[in-house]
């Protein structure tokens, strides 16, 4: 339809626009005038019968209140004026059937279920519901069915009337639309018949016939006027023409010439990014560019192959490839502290580890910056240092520390600890030097500067042969590169040299470890012991200085059974809490200098002894903290007692823990052990193995 529409006449297009408009209108008036007589003629019959429904509750009232059924069915009977009445139905108070009607022809069926005022229209039906009232009180109900026929009759009349009107109306609009669309069609049909002519025939002299003064009129007015022009800029496009002729000659001699120049400098750009490529692959560590969303690489060094033993087609072509290659344990670490950067617009400077093409683990140093354009993250770029040979020698450092807790909790004595450390000590003076040294070069490292010089080369990269070899900060640059590369080679000597004498000082280290070793007791030994005359051991081991600090002791020992335990890891752990004690009370410098300890049983069938102190006391947010690992109050502390207390606690099966009211209200150590030593091969803090 709107196919044939679009090729038809302009005539027709105003014929089927006037008659579409006119039947639409005819339709939506008629429409609304069927809609509300149906809505009115519900409205009079919902009326009529509630006005039935009044009068038959109104003359039931008496038989509802005597019981009379026969008057009720008597009174539903006057239903049968109402030519629509289908049904009637009386309920007494109690929503049983008192009374029902039918009219003549209608199937008998079981009426519903009494209910509250109200009424429902069906399919063909009205149903009502209404109460009826004595003095008061709900005495029954009455229910009345209305045909709705009436409603149908009188909307076959009103179709039948809406249909004649609609067909008269529409041929007078016929007619009328006929006779006057010739006032707008006429003068578009001349339009268009002088441009059909302008067109065939070439001719910008020919004129059309103003008709009337209207917007038509206008509008031929200014066809003549367009017509016009064109013959104007007709003659001027040949003369033009010539004109432009005699200027392509001269800008084609021009653009040969720029051509020539265009060439000699592509060549010198050549150079430059030869001489920039190979700065960048000389590089230590691999430089790349990714997208700063899907961390996709577009570019990586030659460097690159090295680090992890991947091609530089391989880290390009697969767009996970980062992310699939980053260690499963820092993949989110290392996506949050890139997409940090972003938000705070900041250069990156983490650690994490990659996983090389032979399985091996590597760790690398990013150094990365997002490049933004107009506030939109448009390439991510950075370099990859390989810093696995650094990060194993930190880790064999920290098995040395490790490995040297283990030797102090199996020696059983502070004294070995502290012989260990005394001796490691100006060793760890020199690993200090050595690591402070490393991290001041990192820090200070001239990585950063070849950033600023990307930087400046994304800003010309329009034009960047241009920036090379003309703009002053572009011509220094090729002699930078070359400076920074010699730098950035020195500055990977000096690192490699500390990091030698890094190792060469742990090996020191472990040399030392392994002679004290050699002089530590054999622990681990089961007996069945006393737990009072173990804290009487340890107490005595102190005594010397609980005296002198003028200490009082308060013992409160309850009879418990003999139990299998480690003598050493016993007393090892006894003797830290009552000098952590004894350093507690000396350092809150308080006359009254109390010191408890008890021994109970309790019954989870463990052996309970607690350690309270008058001192200084612990805050809340240390409570847990004191049983890490190298965590200390002390200013002359190491921070291993506690936490290598707690752990052969756990051995034994058993637990240590601490509670304090906060500063300066003292605090108090619990340690639990079970009358019986766990079994070979059980785990020893009562959990799953």
């Amino acid at each position: 339809m709107i196919t044939r529409l679009g090729i038809s006449t302009i005539k027709r297009k105003m014929m089927f626009i006037i008659m579409i408009t006119c039947s639409v209108t005819l339709v939506l008036a008629c429409a609304a005038i069927l809609f509300f007589e149906v809505a009115g003629t519900k409205q009079i019959l919902r009326r009529n019968t509630e006005v039935m429904a009044n009068v038959i509750g109104a003359n039931s009232s008496a038989a509802l209140s005597f019981n009379d059924k026969a008057a009720a069915k008597e009174t539903l009977e006057a239903l049968k004026a109402e030519p629509y009445g289908l049904s009637a139905c009386l309920y007494n108070k109690d929503g049983e059937v008192f009374a029902m009607y039918f009219r003549t022809g209608v199937k008998e069926t079981a009426p519903p279920k009494a209910r509250d005022d109200g009424f429902t229209f069906g399919k063909e039906t009205l149903n009502l519901f209404q109460q009826i009232h004595f003095d008061g009180e709900v005495i029954g109900t009455v229910f009345i069915q209305s045909d709705l026929r009436v409603i149908r009759e009188r909307l076959r009349m009103y179709l039948g009337i809406i249909a004649s009107v609609m067909l008269s109306a529409t041929m007078v609009a016929f007619l009328l639309s006929l006779r006057l669309q010739k006032l707008i069609s006429g003068p578009i049909s001349h339009l268009a018949e002088t441009a059909n002519n302008v067109a065939t025939q070439k001719n910008y002299s020919i004129r059309a016939n103003k008709i009337s003064n209207d917007e038509m009129g206008a509008l031929i007015d200014h066809f003549n006027a367009m017509l016009s022009g064109i013959q104007e800029r007709d003659a001027a496009l040949s003369k033009a023409q010539t004109q432009l002729e005699r200027r392509v000659d001269e800008r084609t001699k021009e653009l040969q010439l720029e051509i020539r120049e265009r060439a000699k400098v592509e060549a010198q750009l050549r150079v430059s990014q030869q001489k920039f490529e190979t700065l960048v692959h000389s590089i230590e560590g691999g430089v790349w560019e990714a997208d700063p969303k899907t961390f996709e690489f577009s570019f990586v060094s030659q460097r690159a192959e090295r680090l992890l033993g991947f091609s530089r087609e391989e880290w390009t072509a697969n767009p996970r490839f980062w992310l699939e290659h980053v260690h499963p344990n820092d993949q989110m670490l290392a996506r949050d502290i890139r997409m940090k950067g972003l938000a705070q617009e900041k250069s990156n400077q983490f650690e994490y580890r990659m996983i090389a093409a032979d399985e091996r683990v590597i760790w690398v140093r990013e150094i990365s910056t997002f490049m933004l354009e107009g506030g939109t993250p448009e390439a991510l770029r950075g370099v990859l240092f390989d810093i696995t040979e650094q990060k194993q020698a930190e880790e064999e450092l920290d098995n040395l520390n490790k490995r040297l807790m283990e030797t102090s909790r199996h020696a059983g004595m502070a004294e070995v600890a502290t012989g260990v450390l005394h001796n490691v000590g100006n060793v760890l003076n020199s690993v200090n030097v050595s690591s402070t040294l490393i991290c001041n070069q990192v820090r200070n490292s001239r990585t950063s500067r070849l950033r600023d010089v990307v930087l400046l080369l994304n800003k010309n990269c329009s034009d960047l042969g241009n920036f090379i070899t003309n703009d002053p900060k572009g011509k220094i640059i090729p002699g930078y590169l070359s400076s920074l590369s010699e730098r950035l080679t020195a500055e990977q000597q000096d690192l490699l040299k500390e990091l030698e004498l890094l190792t060469k000082n742990i090996e020191h280290i472990k040399e030392i470890v392994a002679m004290q070793q050699s002089y530590a007791r054999v622990s681990g030994i089961i007996e069945a012991l006393s737990i009072r005359n173990l804290v009487e051991d340890a107490l005595q081991m102190n005594a010397a200085a609980l005296a002198r600090h003028g200490i009082l002791v308060g013992r409160d020992y309850q009879d418990v059974p003999v139990i299998s335990v480690d003598k050493h890891k016993i007393l090892q752990i006894l003797v830290n809490l009552i000098r952590n004690a004894k350093y507690a009370i000396e350092t809150a410098g308080k006359r009254d200098k109390r010191l408890a300890i008890s021994i109970r049983s309790n019954e989870r069938n463990m052996v309970q002894i607690t350690i309270t102190d008058n001192g200084i006391g612990i805050a809340q947010e240390n409570l847990t903290r004191i049983f890490s690992h190298g965590f200390t109050t002390k200013r002359d502390g190491h921070g291993f007692g506690l936490h290598s207390g707690a752990l052969a606690a756990k051995e034994m099966g058993g637990s240590l823990s601490a509670s304090s009211e906060g500063p300066g209200k003292g605090a108090t150590f619990i340690l639990e052990l079970p009358l019986s030593a766990p079994k070979s091969g059980q785990p020893r803090n009562g959990g799953q193995g």
